[in-house]
């Protein structure tokens, strides 16, 4: 069954392939968990939630698996404008990569919807940073029987 760990894996995948070949230039690379940033500005792929409803009575189930992309950077010695651009132009191109059909291709995937979301300044390693989010909902079919 397509889950939590296929969908992050793929979107992460994705995401540095794209880095790698430059269609993304407003980030340096796409990882699991802030622990394991080493370069910024960078992404972050989190789980967020599951929704899940009766899809048929053949027994299949309709599931929204909900990740959040965090980008991030940190501000020390960084314009603001310039930061505030930077992360403009990055969940730009994540919208873009995204809503392309077939963005994604994984097992049962239906699509993939890229919406955007909150931004914050947070705390992270001593410092602080500004971070941009989106949301990530990634609708699959699952057949039950």
């Amino acid at each position: 069954m397509t889950g939590f760990e296929d969908l992050r894996q793929a979107i992460i995948t994705k995401l540095n392939d794209k880095i790698a070949d430059g269609t993304i230039t407003h980030i340096g690379e796409a990882y699991w968990s802030p622990a394991d940033i080493v370069k910024m500005p960078a992404a972050v792929v989190m789980p967020e939630s599951l929704e899940s409803s009766y899809q048929n009575t053949a027994g299949g189930r309709h599931r929204t698996f909900i990740f959040r992309v965090y980008v991030m950077k940190g501000v020390e010695g960084e314009s603001e404008t310039e930061l505030e651009k930077l992360l403009s132009g990055a969940i730009d191109e994540l919208i873009d990569l995204f809503d392309k059909e077939k963005a994604l291709t994984v097992t049962d995937l239906l699509h993939i919807r890229p919406t955007p979301s909150v931004w914050d300044w947070v705390e992270y390693g001593g410092g602080e940073a500004r971070i941009a989010t989106l949301t990530l909902n990634c609708d699959i079919i699952v057949e039950t029987t």
